[in-house]
């Protein structure tokens, strides 16, 4: 004789991962807006004292206590969609072509190469760029002082000897 089994006892693991997921996802939502809570606690001194102004404000003179944020949200926003621009087609190809085209020779070096490249921080990738990149651009009307250093050349990484300060 078959007994019928209880609904409330029997549970499946579909319905206990189900149930851990929808609360991890409410414990993130949670920390998400306890952050931007934080964040707004943190800035209501700021806010009170400059106002919103601030963000939209391009003069910085901390002698006459005006402040503004716009050039550096300017020049995130920039230099972010240059990146994006940039880095975005260039890893979608590489993928491509490790997927598809690579010999496995080839496939199993070049992964090893990029998995490198992607373990240095990117500010060692920030400061190259500007040690390499400020020297060139120094002519464009929106750098109004000279680069602080001169490298010969783009295609190296800078070092001391080939770098001399500007002059």
């Amino acid at each position: 004789m078959l007994r019928k089994r209880s609904k409330l006892i029997t549970f499946n693991g579909d319905a206990i991962f189900h149930i851990l997921m929808w609360g991890m996802a409410l414990i993130l939502l949670s920390l998400v807006l306890l952050l931007f809570y934080e964040l707004l606690l943190g800035a209501v001194p700021a806010l009170q004292a400059f106002g919103f102004s601030f963000l939209a404000n391009g003069d910085w003179n901390p002698v006459k206590d005006i402040y503004g944020a716009l050039p550096s949200i300017y020049g995130t926003a920039v230099s972010s969609l240059f990146a994006l621009a940039f880095a975005g087609p260039m890893g979608v190809l590489a993928a491509i072509y490790l997927a598809e085209y690579a010999p496995a020779w080839l496939e199993s070096v070049l992964s090893f190469v990029i998995e490198l490249l992607a373990s240095i921080p990117s500010v060692v990738y920030g400061l190259w760029g500007i040690l390499s990149w400020c020297p060139p651009c120094a002519s464009w009307r929106y750098f109004s002082r000279p680069a602080p250093v001169r490298c010969p050349s783009l295609t190296a990484p800078p070092t001391a000897s080939a770098c001399s300060p500007a002059r």
